[in-house]
């Protein structure tokens, strides 16, 4: 008897079940159902909107394309370009500071002091619109800032810091190579502002300074290294003709003396040649900082070209934005239009 309750008690959870998933199911189904008649009669409302006032959106959308391709014609075309610089000695907070300058005298308009700092006409001055520097984005510049920052921290501190958190922390003056942007009017402009900007900091005495002593340190440096590696060499033929002397004259009078004195040879030998490879090895790093890093201010990676690139922002286009702006107030007008139907229609009722 127990048994056929059990039984029958299961079928009715089954029961339950079933009919749970199945009212699930059916919600489920009336929701995207009534999600696609809402689609659906929102499409027919925006079809029978355009559909009453085609002509008004017409109008609008071709006038406010006309007027703003006439004004994008009439417009004086803008050019940029751009050159990637990498500042040594500290000079690059002097070099963030004139680029500031630089971009204050476009602000206030003095056209003469851009033309006597730049040694361009006046008219020329007056074409520049704006300059910008800031970090090069590219892998290369942070990974190279990384490991010239890890340089200069303790070994512990420098084991434990991290890219990103050395990309989380740096400044913009902290990376190794930078942009210096440039907009003008004038597509050839931008050629006659190099040496400007460059001189305007290799004229500090304080870089100079730094300059000339790094270069006579890497002179010392380097002509150290080429006296050591002659002495070693030297050192190594006087040591091979006193060997080669003492064998001559000597004779051998015990076998294990002669295996003492080869030890020896041997051994002597090898500091020899270690202490080359190790003057090599100084004198290969020192001539890869040379290649690798400028000794100059002032070291120029890509320059500005003849001619600059035309500016094509398509989202400051005036035959772009004038459309839509029509557009909009066109819709804010048949909205008040029609709220006003809406209560003249309630007032009378």
């Amino acid at each position: 008897m127990s048994d056929k309750k059990s039984v029958r008690e299961e079928e009715i959870d089954l029961g339950a079940l079933f009919s749970l998933l199945g009212s699930a199911i059916t919600r489920v189904f009336d929701f995207f159902k009534g999600l696609f008649m809402s689609l659906f009669n929102f499409s027919i409302n925006v079809l029978l909107f355009i559909r009453k006032h085609i002509i008004k959106i017409a109008v609008v959308l071709i006038l406010g394309f006309t007027l703003g391709y006439i004004q994008d014609k009439a417009k004086v075309k803008q050019f940029q370009d751009s050159m990637i610089v990498q500042a040594n000695y500290g000079a690059i907070h002097q070099l963030y500071q004139d680029i500031q300058y630089y971009q204050n005298l476009v602000s206030q308009n003095d056209t003469a002091k851009l033309s006597s700092i730049f040694n361009v006409s006046v008219g020329e001055a007056k074409s520049l619109k704006s300059f910008r520097i800031y970090p090069e984005p590219s892998n290369l510049n942070l990974l190279n800032s990384y490991n010239r920052f890890k340089l200069e921290l303790d070994s512990l501190v420098a084991e434990n810091y991290t890219l990103d958190m050395y990309q989380n922390q740096a400044s913009d003056t902290d990376f190794i190579y930078h942009n210096i942007q440039v907009e003008a009017d004038d597509a050839q402009i931008f050629s006659k502002l190099t040496q400007p900007i460059i001189n305007s900091i290799e004229s500090n005495s304080r870089f100079v300074e730094r300059e000339n002593l790094n270069k006579e340190r890497v002179a010392t440096k380097n002509k150290f290294l080429s006296a050591s590696l002659t002495a070693v060499d030297g050192l190594r033929l006087v040591y091979n003709e006193m060997l080669l002397k003492n064998s001559t004259n000597k004779k051998s009078l015990d076998g294990t003396v002669i295996n003492l004195a080869n030890t020896h040879h041997n051994t002597a030998e090898l500091d020899l040649f270690n202490t080359e490879s190790r003057i090599y090895n100084k004198l290969e790093r020192l001539q890869i900082y040379q290649l690798e890093n400028s000794m100059d201010i002032i070291n120029v990676l890509s320059n500005f070209q003849y001619l600059g690139a035309e500016l094509s922002d398509f989202s400051k286009k005036a035959y772009l934005r004038y459309p839509f702006i029509g557009f909009i107030i066109l819709l804010i007008f048949i909205g008040i239009n029609s709220l006003n139907q809406y209560l003249n229609q309630y007032s009378k009722s």
